[in-house]
Parts: structure tokens; C-alpha cells; sequence
């Protein structure tokens, strides 16, 4: 059996929101990644075992993601593992992990009183589909998460290597600069390493290239302002890199199946 519940949610607050949440089984052997997100998230363990980033992962342990950072996890055959997570942004997350003592970078975490968490968060679960207060429901959960980590003691850490450092940068730049005419020369020139070699870390690493990993970012860009503005297909296009609603139009029927005239209409 494979339960999975999960939510996706459009930012409410510039300074902390949830953008993600979600719970689930897994009986069989997994693997997700590598690859990367573009916000924090914040796993529980509460049984089974696994791997993140190559160091294990057992039961009442759990994991943080960062923005841009590389990473996979796996879980293992019949372990019987259960995980919930939630996803956040915002200008203020840096002064949660400070008041929190957790690091900002990709971890392995221990919770404690998990009993109690793994409680209250099937609770919350249950409680969100017909809750009248969501975006507070959704804080709630955020504030559990850290009130259960272990403060200022972590199991095993992982850094980053010096190739994992490129692509996060490349990705970052992509980030910040999406909306522009910019080229995979571009990208690695502000990354100090050769066009050809930044193309084989992303493969090595993301499994996927630079071409597509940007193509990837303006379609989740562009999904949020059809979904969140009525600007014409057109405007939407310019904003997210294209010089034309053509180009752009095949792209995003490409990925998702339908025209952006459609996608729209089924949020609306």
C-alpha cells in the first residue's frame, strides 16, 4: 500500500509561507533525484529506512532540503517507510533557522517527543482538507516541524562539493535572471567554468541539462501568473524569457499537455 497526500500552495505572505506539504508510505524500493528545489523542505522520518545524499536514514530522523541544492534520497525495500514534509519560503526563513538553531544547508536532522509530532501532524492532515483557517493550519504545521528538531545537535552533515557549487550557482543565476534573453554562455561565465563543462555537471548531478533545467524554471513561473493574474498569454510570455507567444505556447503544451489558455481555465 501506498498512501500519498499532498498539497501545493501560491505564496500568501512574502516574509514565511508554506508552499508544500504532504505525507506518505512506501513499501518498495525508491529513489528521487538527483536534482534540486527551489525552497526549503523540512522531512520527517517516522519509520523506515533510507538514505539522504548517501547517509542513512532511520527511523525518527529526518532531512532539510535547501534552495538550489543538489540532492536525492532513497528509500530502502520493505522498510515500511513513513515520512511526512513540508515546503516553505520567505525573507523571514533565515531568522527561523537562526531562533531554531538548525543550519541553513543540506542535513540530516533528529526529532524529538516524535510520538507526539507524528500525533499531531495526522491530525493536522485531517483537519486541513475542510479547515476554514489554512494559512494559519499551514503555519501550525511549519512551527511543529521545528519545534520537534533537536537543537543545535545534527547527526551526519553533507556539504558541498566544488562541482555541486557551480551547479547551484547556474541555478541561481537562472533564478534571478529567467525573464531575460540569457544564453548557457551567459550562465557559465558567471560561474567561472566553461560552457561544455557545466552542461556535463548538470547531468552528473541534476540529471537533466542547463537548456532544460531553465526551461523548467520559466514554466514554473509561468504556471503561477496564470494561475494568479490575468495578464494576456502574451505579456505572460515576455515576462517568463520568450520573444514570442509561439515559441512559448509550444513549449508549455510540450510539458504539460495543454495550451496555456487551458491550463488557465481549469484554476479558474
Amino acid at each position: 500500500m501506498n498512501d500519498r497526500y499532498q498539497w501545493y500552495f501560491e505564496p500568501i505572505d512574502k516574509e514565511i509561507f508554506v508552499n508544500e506539504i504532504g505525507h506518505e508510505t512506501i513499501e518498495n524500493y525508491r529513489k528521487v533525484g538527483p536534482r534540486i528545489r527551489d525552497s526549503y523542505i523540512l522531512h520527517f522520518v517516522y519509520s523506515g529506512k533510507g538514505n539522504y545524499n548517501g547517509e542513512k536514514i532511520l527511523s525518527n530522523t529526518g532531512f532539510l532540503i535547501c534552495p538550489n541544492a543538489p540532492h536525492y534520497f532513497e528509500v530502502k525495500d520493505n522498510s515500511n517507510y513513513e515520512h511526512f514534509w513540508i515546503g516553505f519560503k520567505g525573507e523571514k526563513v533565515k531568522m527561523l533557522f537562526e531562533q531554531s538553531g538548525i543550519e541553513l544547508k543540506n542535513q540530516i536532522l533528529k526529532f524529538v517527543d516524535t510520538a507526539s509530532l507524528y500525533k499531531k501532524l495526522n491530525i493536522l492532515f485531517e483537519e486541513y482538507p475542510q479547515s476554514k483557517s489554512k494559512p494559519m493550519l499551514l503555519m501550525s504545521m511549519l512551527y511543529l516541524f521545528f519545534a520537534h528538531v533537536e537543537k543545535k545537535v545534527t547527526l551526519k552533515r553533507t556539504s558541498l562539493s566544488n562541482q555541486e557549487e557551480y551547479v547551484r550557482g547556474a541555478v541561481k543565476y537562472m533564478e534571478e535572471n529567467y525573464f531575460d534573453k540569457i544564453s548557457m554562455e551567459d550562465v557559465a561565465t558567471f560561474v567561472k567554468i566553461s560552457e561544455k563543462y557545466m552542461c556535463k555537471l548538470f547531468k552528473q548531478i541534476i540529471g537533466t541539462t542547463p537548456q532544460a533545467h531553465l526551461k523548467w524554471i520559466r514554466l514554473k513561473k509561468a504556471e503561477a501568473l496564470l494561475i494568479d493574474t490575468h495578464l494576456p498569454i502574451n505579456e505572460i510570455a515576455t515576462s517568463v524569457g520568450y520573444e514570442n507567444t509561439v515559441d512559448f505556447s509550444q513549449m508549455f503544451r510540450k510539458q504539460k499537455g495543454i495550451t496555456p489558455s487551458q491550463f488557465r481555465k481549469n484554476y479558474k
